[in-house]
């Protein structure tokens, strides 16, 4: 069974992951650092012998802001065009929204890359 790396999925999870252990509800990530990100989660996926592979398009940027306007909008910052969350989008709303779907091995690759780009301290 192959995964695929959804732009959508990987926006969400690594807003997720980037928002963990603090209280701040803002966030803008790059389309450079999100392409980073999705290539990290199929390294990681096909490390433990699955196939995966992302599927990062201006059809799916397109539609990712159509589908999920209440969350995301489209942003530059410091000259890089990105995502960001919209005001007073939360962490556990975007867990409830974009995690209660996935394939277990997608999410345990998600939260381990994450938390590796974007973790904290505790």
């Amino acid at each position: 069974m192959g995964y695929k790396v959804k732009l959508v999925d990987c926006a969400a999870n690594a807003f997720i992951s980037k928002l963990e252990g603090t209280r701040d509800t803002f966030g803008f990530m790059s389309y450079s650092v999100l392409e980073d990100y999705g290539r990290k989660v199929v390294e990681d996926m096909r490390g433990r012998g699955l196939e995966a592979e992302t599927t990062f398009s201006r059809d799916e940027t397109d539609e990712l802001f159509y589908r999920n306007e209440e969350f995301f909008s489209p942003a530059t910052l410091g000259g890089e065009n990105g995502i960001a969350l919209k005001a007073g989008t939360t962490k556990s709303m975007l867990i409830h929204e974009f995690r209660g779907y996935l394939p277990l091995d997608l999410l345990l690759s998600y939260c381990s890359v994450g938390h590796d780009l974007f973790g904290h301290e505790k």
